[in-house]
């Protein structure tokens, strides 16, 4: 079976699922590819068996960049062509994008096999949010994988067509259009101190190109969706948000921890 797995990931838990998904399809013997957001068209989308759409939670769904690009280029379903939803967030509650990706999918004449959600550690924690603990992080990821893993042997096997209803969706689908408008706002609040030591890593990461490093400071400008990947990716802890220097997510770094 030829798998295609697209996605957008902006501090790497979308990315991590995504990774941990080809690793259980691989080892069963299908072939995979692996199509990010940044990455443009998804040429090998065309001709999967098996397409599978994933994205972080942001206020709710699915952020509406990704929501768009999938709208714009995610090519129509092949014959007999099936798709899969996936999600990550920090919690279970209000975490709807993979209704709204379903529906798109349906749109584009695939036939929806699977959704699901994946709890992932906190990355976005402003406000009234607060970072988790490591012990609690480790049991998350712990969780998750081996989730990740029954979800892919459910894809393998014969999974029945999920009933997909657009109701309500609009309204999701809304609120990420408006959640979308404040983050180019709410970015604003992004400053570097002088701990930054010019890289260029924020700049050449950020999704929306919205980072640009001047002579004289680094510049953030209207185009932020607040997937806070310049904050948890800078390499000297040098970005700040609203004057306030929040605790690094580096889940590549966590990755490493014994998980067994």
């Amino acid at each position: 079976m030829k798998i295609a797995i697209c996605f957008f990931s902006g501090t790497g838990n979308t990315a991590y699922a995504a990774a941990q998904l080809s690793d259980h399809f691989t080892s069963l013997g299908h072939s995979v590819e692996l199509c990010t957001m940044e990455q443009g068209d998804p040429v090998q989308a065309s001709d999967a068996d098996l397409l599978m759409l994933g994205g972080p939670i942001y206020a709710g769904n699915v952020p509406e960049a990704f929501i768009r690009w999938v709208l714009r280029k995610i090519p129509s379903a092949k014959p007999g062509a099936r798709a899969a939803l996936f999600s990550t967030s920090a919690g279970l509650l209000n975490a709807n994008g993979i209704r709204s990706l379903a529906v798109k999918a349906v749109k584009k004449g695939y036939t929806v096999v699977g959704s699901f959600t994946f709890v992932m550690p906190r990355n976005f924690y402003f406000g009234s949010y607060a970072p988790m603990e490591p012990e609690l992080i480790r049991d998350i990821l712990k969780k998750t994988t081996r989730e990740i893993g029954e979800a892919a042997a459910l894809l393998c096997g014969e999974p029945q067509p999920e009933e997909i209803s657009a109701k309500g969706i609009l309204a999701l689908d809304l609120t990420a259009e408006l959640m979308s408008v404040m983050a180019r706002f709410m970015g604003k609040q992004y400053s570097a101190d002088e701990n930054c030591i010019r890289c260029r890593k924020c700049e050449k990461n950020c999704p929306t190109g919205n980072i640009k490093l001047l002579q004289s400071k680094v510049q953030f400008g209207l185009s932020c969706m607040l997937c806070t990947r310049c904050i948890h990716g800078c390499p000297t802890h040098a970005i700040r948000y609203g004057k306030k220097l929040y605790p690094q997510y580096r889940i590549n770094e966590i990755t490493k921890w014994n998980l067994e």
